[in-house]
């Protein structure tokens, strides 16, 4: 009886885990099917470090995305796909929120069943709760980055519904 209470649980968390992965291709690949174009004139670059991940998104505006994850975490991922496809108002991320519209309402649904955040009348009031949950959970920050005269310029900004600077950090682009 316990092996087959055995077998029925690693069933159960192979599902589990088949189930992230599909939800992480999604966000992931809608992702960089949109900015990792070179049509688009946009890249995505993904840094993995030993204690954390930064991907950094560049359309018309660039955004650093950075935690304590894998970079296979579909959290992450979808953390990012909300900041652009709901939050962000630039008029790349714009473009991409109305073609991936479906995908983020359903993303938000997932977000307030899992009881992270209360549905709220306005999108971006739920995805600015998800990012601020992140950012206690996994520690997720975002920045805004400017890249001038071979200086890489960050300012880091809250999740709440202002956006506040929060700091700024420049430093010299290795060549």
């Amino acid at each position: 009886m316990r092996h087959l209470n055995a077998v029925i649980l690693l069933m159960l968390l192979a599902g589990a885990a088949v189930a992230d992965a599909d939800r992480q291709v999604r966000s992931k690949e809608m992702l960089l099917a949109y900015y990792d174009d070179p049509q688009n004139h946009a890249t995505v670059t993904v840094h993995q470090y030993r204690t954390a991940t930064i991907v950094e998104v560049c359309a018309d505006v660039c955004d650093a995305f950075a935690a304590k994850a894998k970079v296979g975490d579909s959290t992450f991922w979808d953390a990012i796909f909300l900041f652009k496809a709901v939050i962000s108002r630039s008029a790349d991320d714009e473009q991409f929120g109305v073609k991936n519209s479906n995908a983020a309402k359903a993303l938000l649904k997932d977000v307030v069943q899992s009881g992270v955040c209360r549905q709220d009348d306005d999108d971006r009031s739920t995805a600015l709760c998800f990012m601020q949950s992140l950012s206690h959970r996994i520690g997720l920050e975002h920045a805004e980055v400017n890249y001038d005269e071979g200086n890489r310029c960050a300012v880091y900004r809250s999740f709440d519904s202002e956006q506040k600077a929060i700091r700024s950090k420049c430093t010299k682009v290795k060549q």
